[in-house]
């Protein structure tokens, strides 16, 4: 399972993958600081996420704006 963790601030993105790692300890996690660039990654690199926790106030692109091309790539 591939789970993107998606959040500008550095403590908070360690906090959030951490908690992914505790309760899916076998899961693939890929840590961005901001939507376009995990957009990008997904474009660009194949990854093909499984589950996405996002912020919704990044730099860039927000949570909700990644979301919604997210879902446009998968339609």
């Amino acid at each position: 399972m591939t789970i993107l963790a998606i959040d500008d601030e550095p403590k908070a993105l360690h906090l959030l993958h951490d908690a992914i790692a505790a309760a899916e300890p076998d899961a693939e996690i890929v840590d961005f600081s901001d939507g376009a660039a995990a957009l990008t990654a997904i474009r660009t690199q194949g990854l093909a996420p499984d589950v996405v926790f996002s912020d919704i106030e990044l730099p860039e692109m927000s949570g909700l704006a990644f979301a919604v091309e997210l879902r446009l790539m998968y339609k």
